[in-house]
């Protein structure tokens, strides 16, 4: 892949033989998900100048034996199969081997297998859905495996999920390849220290891995999730950072009582400090509220989008940039139930499609726009007691400050499955 010329700026829609259109993307950003509209849509896409700087230009990634790069983890290749296999010909398997959970790169397969998975539930992908993991594989070598499969489905569900209800109980994972099999059970009575003083259920597991089934290097971690009685999920998860000298000194370089600093992020090395940051990780995502946390509200809002032509509807906390833009009204908003996201990812203006009349929609369209979080937002005009009382509180409701909620909505495009075996 050439070089782009910078002098050029951003290169423009190109066609293809006169007729058929091809979006045309600079840059490495949100790769993934572009492939995956590409495929899901039918429509091709180019993308340029991803890593333009650097000696070896161009993408880079794991070979068609499905033996992922120890550059980035199996959850980076596991996120957009996910969705792509719910529409294939016919049921998906894969084994993927490489790196099991690496700290704040990519998702680890235990959250991928816990958290990611039953959330395709809400869509009504259930039966045949399935993440096994054979072996673990800590940064920076690797060396594990997981065996996912995933069923064909003939369309999704609409998804009508408002209500983030009260959370009932907490579960996590505690795991460690080629260290002390103590470590885990630290990390389990750490968590349990800070998590104990929200709520009494809790059942933390211990996953301990021992010879070939534990990878090349040492590591350990602790993914944690907390589900609702409307079975919403928040999630959170911490990972051992390998010192410097283990990765090419393998488990005899690897030192659990160091602690190490990328940038200006602390990495926490020792199993308690690890827990206690993963435990109050979690107690922040439910914190910022929301029915969908920060790490999946990309996939939830793809979802809604390839469902069927109805109303969806999701309540969301805090936003995270996403290559398609919404239209967002704040949940405090009269309008907050009709909310709608109705623009593609190409940025094109979008219509109205809540069923509102010209005159709500035109008057909406003049009230201007905000970025919220990457996100272009249309702010929705409010009754001025509602503004007063706001600003009395200043986002302080019984004495605690409660972050901004969003309600968001679009009509499905009605994506469906024309293979005939498809359920």
């Amino acid at each position: 892949m050439a070089p782009p010329n910078k002098a050029q700026g951003p290169p423009p829609r190109a066609t293809i033989n006169g007729s058929r259109k091809v979006l045309t993307y600079r840059g490495h950003q949100w790769l993934r998900q572009r492939v995956v509209l590409s495929v899901l849509s039918g429509k091709s896409v180019k993308i340029e100048g991803i890593r333009a700087d650097e000696v070896e230009i161009g993408l880079r990634g794991g070979t068609f034996t499905h033996t992922c790069p120890t550059s980035r983890g199996i959850g980076y290749f596991l996120e957009p199969l996910v969705v792509l296999g719910c529409f294939g010909k016919r049921a998906m398997e894969v084994t993927l081997d490489g790196i099991t959970g690496e700290e704040g790169r990519d998702l680890s397969v235990d959250m991928i297998r816990t958290v990611t998975l039953p959330h395709l539930h809400l869509f009504g992908i259930e039966d045949g859905l399935e993440l096994q993991i054979k072996k673990r594989g800590s940064a920076p070598l690797g060396g594990g495996r997981v065996v996912f499969r995933c069923p064909v489905v003939k369309s999704v569900k609409t998804l009508n999920f408002t209500s983030p209800g009260k959370i009932k109980r907490i579960r996590g994972i505690s795991w460690s390849t080629r260290v002390s099999p103590q470590f885990a059970n630290r990390m389990v009575d750490a968590a349990r220290g800070v998590l104990n003083r929200y709520i009494p259920d809790i059942y933390l597991y211990t996953d301990v891995y021992k010879g070939e089934d534990s990878g090349k290097s040492p590591g350990y971690g602790l993914t944690l999730l907390s589900l609702s009685n409307t079975s919403a999920l928040h999630s959170a998860e911490t990972i051992s950072v390998p010192t410097p000298s283990s990765t090419s000194g393998g488990p005899s370089g690897f030192d659990a009582s160091s602690a190490t600093a990328v940038g200006s992020t602390p990495r926490f090395q020792t199993p308690e400090e690890l827990a206690t940051h993963a435990a109050r990780l979690l107690l922040d995502s439910i914190a910022r509220g929301g029915c969908v946390d920060e790490a999946h509200q990309w996939l939830v809002l793809l979802m809604m989008v390839l469902g069927p032509e109805d109303v969806g509807r999701c309540r969301m906390g805090a936003l995270t940039p996403f290559s398609v833009r919404f239209k967002i009204a704040p949940l405090d908003s009269p309008l907050a139930g009709n909310a709608v996201a109705d623009s593609t990812a190409d940025g094109e203006p979008a219509s109205a499609v809540d069923g509102d009349d010209d005159a709500s929609s035109s008057e909406s369209e003049a009230e201007g726009r905000k970025v919220v979080m990457g996100m272009q937002v249309n702010e929705v005009k409010r009754s001025t007691a509602a503004a007063d009382e706001d600003a009395q509180s200043s986002g302080i409701r019984n004495g605690k400050y409660r972050p901004k909620e969003f309600m968001v909505s679009c009509v499905g495009v009605g994506y469906g499955n024309i293979n005939r075996s498809a359920a």
